[in-house]
């Protein structure tokens, strides 16, 4: 038995030593590793049953050497155990499993534990490449079965074709048509066959063949081109372009190959079949194969066609077809068999065709068909009934006469007439081959079905694990975050306010990394869902900018958003998590600029009556990513910097979820980047367009025309005013700072086609955007233009002082497409256009609540208490009592009416599920036994909502609580005012 071959790393020469001496009895091939990158490079060059890492080393830890190794597609990914000095916290275990680890070892070793998960380990590995090798041995086997199956077809096929007696150039016609149909065969569906008389060839059967060549290919002289010469040479021949071998040539003829096969029997030329090439492309050893089993039929059909109207006797076609066919043919009556073919005797094991007919069809068969019934029988049903109505086809069992050993057979019977008496005609086809491959078939469907039960197994135990980690995470997180929030609330003096808000913000973080690994796992596990609602693009575009700005300005960096005119706006989808891929390749940008621009664009790609493909792309100038890492950025838990000193932090999932959100929505993701050269993230969506589209936003009459000036440094942003004004019909020019600005505004007012407005951005070099309207309005010439002025969100709280030097409006960027057309209307003619903007999405909150009201909190952790009593009584005003299980909170609802109840589902005594059936139940003594009952829940996998609202609960919140969350959900189940004061 050959030895499983152990990698053994640590970088402490005594603890190798120490191992091996453990497992040296163990017929075991131990090799040594003493780094992390020693252990990388052996796993890169051989297969290992398992290896035994140490956790603690100084050049590289053991998390990081298997996050190596599981990263490594080229490695064969062994499972790892760790040995560790210590124990691991949760979050430390998770991730060594996620990177491969099997197992843990605590130091010291017991020698008994090692060495039986040692081997237990390389007896599972043992069995696995077992099972992979005989997997692989019978999808090959497979392969070729259906291979031969698929060539078998075709041929039997063509023999059908020719014993129905269709004139030559019919049979052939179709014959041609089922070789192009012939799945495997890598020939164009064009091609000829041709039928030799004397020392011409005469095109009796084509397909594609255009009208120049349908004439000079009519009739092709032995030795002319490559059809002659395969019949002058009675070898086939190929080409895979045009060459000096083809004498037909004419305008506009493609460039391409040909196969010419010499169609021959016992020595005689019938005719050549003709198929064509791709230009440069060869046939393989099997394809030829195939081609010349196909020619020996096509052969044998133009022989007996022929002879046939040489002796002009039918019955001579039927004997020459009859004589080739490699199926076993033969005539019977009702009681015996008149005549059979030469492979009717191979096929049965007969010496002699005396031998065959002397015979009933029930002596060739064993004594019972698989059915049950008795051969004798069954084989005088099946005549009678292809007597009767002409035909029968079935499977039968037959038996070798010289062997005695039984074989399946599909069986033809055709009624007909002989000399004036009616016989049969059977075909029989041995389908030893097809059944095996069947039976193969249906073996490696049972192991894959095994193979898929356990996998789904595994995944199950994944999601149960995921399920009770999320909620033995939010739980406490729930009173962290809570508590903080609370405590923020608070008189803090500036060093608690931010020590507390350091708390909230990693927090919150923990929760963001929860959040992408429940997202990554549902989608992995195909149950992310995804909505499909109204949203308007521009409006969803403008205030995720208005959003992500804050962040852009703190690092001064310029943030443009634009959508493409003919972008549709007015679309059906998910907005959701449009905007979470949105928000995490903007974030991105963001953490790794820090100067200069980031520019989000949303352009057209594709377009059809019920549905568009949007191109979204971020581009940004920050430290850009080697292009080498570029490819790799898209799997999970994969970063640019992997190193323990890496600058930026981050998990490596956002981009990983962006792309498979982008393909949930029927698109694609990519970047194009370089180090020091800035990054463009983009991927595609398709959406639906709405069926009744709101109307775009016209420019008034009188503006459309109006010359425009834009003064701007960045020119990213002025491309993107430029692009929106023209499409309102607007004249526009642009300037990159003021100096060329004043010069075109004089020009203008030279030429007398002064500026109506110029649109001037505050933060430029040389002359700021103050500067240069103090100027214009101190010029006599060009006071008169209206000005707009572009600030950032930094700069906002100066509009008085902006006002009193001439400015008529300002904008804040990133600018809004509705904000800049009401600016300019403004700035131009003082009426301000009013415009509903549609919502994100349908649903919108709702957030007056009623102070009367009074809510039952079941909860049993004392810190979620505080948390939802602190939101609830302190910053809602709204009266609360609490329950600490579901008992309680029956009890209560028994004595007193309460608005809503706000209900935990784990819970001891008696849990949320149960309290809910209990309040529910018409036999119940609640007061109110439908009053709303929101769950409350650390649970926040694919399902748990479900499984809430199926308990009979109203409504579903996640933990953490956020205020907002709370508060819309409040405002839906509330009532508006209250009925009577329950004090």
């Amino acid at each position: 038995m050959e030895k499983q071959r152990i990698l053994l790393v640590d970088d402490r020469p005594d603890n190798l030593l120490a191992l091996e001496e453990l497992l040296g009895d163990m017929n075991l091939e131990l090799v040594r590793a003493s780094s992390g990158r020693r252990a990388l490079e052996f796993v890169s060059e051989r297969d290992f049953a398992l290896v035994l890492l140490d956790t603690q080393m100084s050049e590289m830890d053991g998390l990081e050497v298997a996050r190596r190794m599981q990263a490594d597609e080229t490695a064969s990914r062994p499972p790892i155990i760790f040995v560790t000095a210590g124990s691991w916290d949760q979050e430390s275990q998770l991730r060594g499993y996620e990177y491969g680890v099997v197992d843990y070892i605590s130091t010291p070793i017991e020698p008994t534990v090692l060495r039986n998960k040692v081997q237990t380990f390389c007896a599972l590995r043992s069995q696995q490449q077992q099972l992979e090798n005989t997997l692989a041995r019978r999808e090959h086997d497979s392969e070729q079965l259906c291979h031969r199956q698929a060539e078998q077809e075709v041929i039997n096929a063509l023999l059908e074709i020719s014993l129905e007696g269709s004139p030559l150039r019919d049979s052939l016609r179709r014959c041609l048509v089922r070789i192009f149909d012939t799945p495997f065969l890598s020939v164009m569906p064009k091609g000829s066959i041709f039928v030799a008389e004397d020392d011409v060839l005469e095109l009796y059967a084509e397909r594609d063949l255009s009208t120049p060549l349908l004439t000079l290919c009519a009739r092709v002289p032995f030795g002319h081109c490559l059809c002659g010469r395969a019949a002058a040479t009675q070898k086939m021949v190929l080409s895979d372009c045009l060459d000096h071998r083809h004498d037909v040539s004419f305008d506009g003829i493609t460039e391409h190959g040909h196969c010419c096969l010499p169609l021959l029997h016992e020595g005689q030329l019938l005719g050549v079949l003709n198929l064509y090439l791709g230009h440069g492309q060869k046939l393989d050893k099997r394809e030829l194969q195939f081609l010349e089993a196909v020619g020996s039929v096509l052969a044998s059909m133009i022989r007996h066609v022929l002879a046939a109207k040489k002796m002009g006797d039918s019955e001579a076609k039927f004997r020459a077809l009859f004589e080739s066919s490699s199926d076993a043919v033969m005539l019977l009556d009702s009681q015996n068999y008149l005549e059979c073919n030469p492979a009717t005797l191979g096929i049965f094991g007969c010496a002699t065709q005396k031998e065959f007919c002397a015979k009933h069809p029930a002596d060739l068969s064993p004594a019972r068909q698989p059915c049950g019934t008795d051969s004798l029988t069954l084989a005088n049903e099946r005549i009678a009934e292809a007597m009767k109505k002409g035909s029968c086809r079935f499977e039968w069992l037959h038996k070798r006469l010289d062997t005695g050993e039984s074989f399946p057979a599909e069986v033809l019977l055709n009624a007909m007439e002989l000399n004036g008496r009616p016989v049969l005609q059977a075909v029989v086809r041995d389908i030893t081959e097809r059944k095996n491959a069947e039976f193969a078939l249906r073996q490696l469907n049972e192991n894959l079905k095994e193979a898929m039960l356990k996998a789904q197994a595994a995944d199950q135990a994944k999601s149960e694990f995921l399920a009770n980690m999320s909620h033995e995470i939010r739980t406490p997180m729930n009173g962290v975050i809570g508590m903080i929030g609370l405590l923020l609330d608070t008189d803090l003096d500036d060093h608690q306010r931010h020590y507390a808000e350091t708390v909230r913000s990693s927090g919150e973080a923990l929760l963001g990394l929860l959040n992408d690994i429940l997202d990554y796992s549902k989608i992995e596990a195909g149950k992310l869902e995804m909505e499909t609602i109204n949203f308007d693009l521009r409006a969803l575009l403008d205030d995720f900018a208005e959003m992500i700005a804050i962040r852009a300005h703190e690092k001064k960096l310029e943030l443009v958003c634009a959508v493409r005119p003919e972008v549709p706006v007015f679309l059906q989808g998910d907005p959701g998590r449009l905007r979470q891929v949105l928000m995490n390749l903007v974030g991105n940008a963001i953490k790794f600029t820090d100067h200069g621009e980031i520019v989000i664009r949303a352009s057209l790609s594709s377009e059809t009556k019920e549905d568009a493909t949007i191109r979204f792309s971020v581009c940004d100038t920050g430290i850009g990513i080697p292009r080498e890492k570029c490819r790799n950025l898209f799997q999970q838990f994969t970063q640019v910097d992997a190193s323990t000193t890496r600058k930026y932090g981050g998990t490596g999932l956002g981009l990983a979820i962006s792309k498979q959100l982008s393909q949930l929505m029927g698109g694609k993701i990519g970047v194009a980047s370089d180090r020091e050269q800035g990054s463009e993230f983009w991927f595609t969506a398709r959406f639906l367009k709405q069926p009744e589209r709101l109307c775009e936003l016209p420019a008034p009459t009188h503006m459309r025309d109006t010359r425009i000036l834009i003064v701007d440094d960045n020119a990213t942003n002025r491309e993107i005013l430029v692009t929106q004004l023209t499409a309102w019909g607007m004249r526009v020019d642009e300037a990159n700072g003021g100096k060329t600005a004043l010069r075109l505004l004089r020009n203008g007012k030279k030429t007398k086609d002064p500026y109506s407005l110029a649109i001037i951005d505050m933060q430029m070099p040389d002359m700021n955007g103050e500067e240069l309207g103090r100027v214009i309005k101190a010029d006599a010439e060009l006071a008169d233009t209206r000005l707009t002025m572009m600030t950032s969100l930094g700069l906002e709280g100066n509009a008085q002082r902006i006002k009193k030097i001439g400015f008529a409006v300002y904008l804040t960027k990133p600018v809004r497409r509705l904000d800049l057309f009401s600016s300019i209307t403004m700035a131009l003619s003082g009426i301000t256009p009013q415009r509903k903007r549609p919502p994100i999405q349908q649903n919108s909150i709702t957030n007056p609540l009623d102070c009367n009201a009074r809510i039952l909190l079941v909860e049993d952790n004392t810190t979620n208490q505080k948390v939802a009593l602190g939101i609830l009584k302190r910053k809602l005003g709204i009266a609360a009592d609490v329950a600490n299980n579901g008992v309680e909170a029956i009890e209560a609802l028994k004595l007193r009416e309460y608005d809503l109840v706000l209900m935990d589902c784990q819970m001891p005594e008696m849990d949320g599920y149960e309290a809910t059936a209990a309040i529910r139940d018409p036999k119940s003594r609640a007061l109110n036994r439908d009053i709303p009952i929101v769950a409350m829940t650390a649970h926040a996998m694919q399902g748990d909502r479900d499984k809430c609202l199926d308990a009979g609960m109203s409504d579903y919140l996640t933990k953490p609580i956020k205020p907002t969350d709370l508060i819309e959900m409040l405002g839906k189940w509330l009532p508006g005012e209250s009925a009577k004061n329950k004090a």
